[in-house]
């Protein structure tokens, strides 16, 4: 196979491969197990030199002990580091800075790959035109799925299938579970934001799509492409309405965070306009249960998501008086 051309890494290692598959874990010990299995059988021509790198987000389960099993049983080198700083985003900067590959490849540590997931990626940035793809991800059900978990919820579980065509993006809907950057890129545009990204006791999100729009806003060749694919393995815990409930909590509170100072009319920090969409959820959300529509979940999820964005906007302005009382 014809050796890649694209801009070199290792930032931190000094060393150059081809690919990086960076997987950051937080207490996922079973799970991270069963994906570094399956990356490890997938199929890999010789040609492509491929490396795993583990990053640690200080689990306190067996996660180390199931990532020194592997170490020197497989052709593919894997290396383990501890981040302590806590987040994802912290995570995934960390694996940015120790890869050594000219493409860094991020996968959960939920995910089962393809077979040809690995050549597929390394076919796929054969296009000098191509400095991000992201792939196919399908669900692998933990128990049946509820009726109530219709296809417009699979994004929460971070799915995706935007059909059998390659797509050139041009708004970042890509999911981390299988997204593939040039090394480049980093280089180029910085790391992800460390005020965004999923933490040990928040959902929240959007790292990687403030990432992926800057990408498309300066031009960069931004793709789905569907031959890459991966399997998200969705537990029974995340098959609950409960979780959905928070998952939309947090991602509003993180927009009430973000919002930052609103100087015009507001209560609280909360924009008057904003305080209206309130009153028209709740009777949105009330009529709906009311009559039984068959999207009153979804309805009910605004209202948590503007629930979420108060509590966001609470939170700022509490974070502006204690700033007030240290300076």
């Amino acid at each position: 196979m014809p050796q890649l051309s694209v801009a070199g890494h290792g930032m931190l290692t000094g060393c150059i491969m081809d690919i990086s598959i960076i997987i950051c874990t937080y207490n996922r010990c079973d799970s991270l197990k069963a994906t570094l299995q399956s990356i490890l059988s997938a199929n890999i021509d010789d040609a492509i030199s491929t490396e795993i790198v583990v990053i640690d987000n200080n689990s306190t389960d067996q996660t180390k002990q199931v990532t020194n099993h592997f170490l020197g049983n497989t052709d593919i080198e894997i290396r383990y580091f501890l981040e302590q700083k806590q987040g994802l985003s912290f995570a995934r900067n960390r694996g940015v800075k120790e890869a050594a590959g000219e493409i860094l490849v991020f996968a959960d540590d939920d995910v089962i790959v393809d077979k040809e997931w690995v050549n597929n990626i390394f076919a796929a940035f054969r296009d000098s035109e191509v400095s991000c793809v992201g792939g196919r991800i399908y669900p692998l059900w933990g128990k049946r799925c509820p009726q109530w978990l219709n296809k417009e919820l699979h994004s929460f579980l971070a799915l995706l299938d935007l059909g059998d065509e390659k797509v050139k993006m041009s708004m970042p809907h890509l999911w981390g579970a299988n997204l593939i950057f040039r090394s480049s890129m980093f280089e180029k545009y910085g790391m992800f934001d460390t005020s965004l990204g999923r933490t040990a006791v928040k959902l929240y999100g959007n790292e990687e799509i403030v990432f992926l729009k800057t990408l498309i806003d300066n031009g960069e060749g931004v793709y789905y492409v569907p031959e890459i694919i991966v399997h998200h393995c969705i537990g029974a815990n995340r098959m609950k309405k409960s979780y959905f409930r928070k998952w939309v909590f947090d991602a509003g509170e993180l927009d009430g965070i973000q919002m930052g100072h609103y100087k015009h009319r507001n209560l609280f920090g909360v924009p008057y306009y904003y305080l209206k969409d309130v009153l028209k959820a709740v009777g949105k959300c009330v009529a709906s249960k009311i009559s039984r529509q068959e999207n009153n979940f979804l309805v009910e999820l605004s209202l948590f998501r503007t629930a979420g964005f108060i509590r966001g906007r609470m939170k700022f302005r509490k974070s502006l008086k204690v700033r007030s009382v240290q300076t």
